[in-house]
């Protein structure tokens, strides 16, 4: 039990931090991006190996998981579109269905990917991490950042 809260708040700390998301679903992109990595790098003190791999890495779990947020963000809208018209459950079980399993494929992308960041980073580094992730995702919401915002929706491309 504990290893998987420990998994889930690395993962929520680097879901935002690294960049898991796509720019569907999160409104930082390429030169925030990039800062988010070099401040990642100071406050973690990652060595210029590590931060070399953070960084394959992060670019790696987002081109893998931007089709899938793309695709989940589709559906939520043809969901949205039946809902309107008042659709039949006939109609609405296969979106639904279609969304939970680009859901459950996006989880998997995440735990692959964060199984890799914890053979890069160390125990220590992992928590700081989780850490900054928790300070990160208090601002967005302060700000109306987070995921389903209002910016986060407008940064659809």
């Amino acid at each position: 039990m504990k290893l998987k809260l420990l998994r889930r708040g690395l993962a929520l700390a680097a879901s935002g931090f690294l960049l898991l998301a796509s720019p569907a679903l999160r409104a930082h992109e390429g030169e925030d991006g990039e800062r988010m990595l070099e401040r990642m790098k100071g406050e973690l003190a990652l060595s210029d190996d590590q931060f070399d791999k953070v960084k394959t890495e992060a670019n790696l779990d987002r081109d893998l998981s931007k089709p899938l947020a793309e695709r989940i963000v589709l559906d939520m809208d043809s969901l949205k579109v039946l809902l309107d018209k008042k659709a039949s459950d006939a109609d609405l079980k296969p979106v639904i269905a279609k969304i939970k399993d680009d859901r459950a494929a996006m989880d998997a992308q995440r735990d692959a990917h964060m199984d890799a960041l914890q053979q890069i980073l160390t125990p220590l580094q992992q928590a700081k991490a989780i850490l900054l992730m928790r300070g990160r995702m208090a601002q967005d919401r302060a700000a109306g950042d987070g995921p389903g915002s209002e910016k986060a929706k407008d940064a659809k491309p």
